[in-house]
């Protein structure tokens, strides 16, 4: 059985009151375009320093920010 990779982005934002991606973007440094990918579940690949600097944003680790699940 394969496996994929799917982002909890939206469930964070709504929990922090993140009302945009530009919101987002601006008080991470993180592109719109790349947190749009990772929103929408489009990101193939993600780079490690977005993911430190997702979870250090929210306060989180990564499984908070990420599960793996059956395609």
């Amino acid at each position: 059985m394969s496996k994929k990779l799917v982002f909890k982005l939206n469930e964070l934002m709504g929990k922090h009151k993140i009302r945009s991606m530009r919101q987002l973007a601006d008080e991470t440094g993180i592109s719109r375009i790349t947190l749009t990918k990772i929103y929408e579940g489009k990101s193939t690949r993600v780079d490690a320093n977005t993911l430190i600097t997702l979870c250090e944003y929210f306060n989180c680790e990564l499984t908070d920010l990420m599960e793996m699940v059956d395609e």
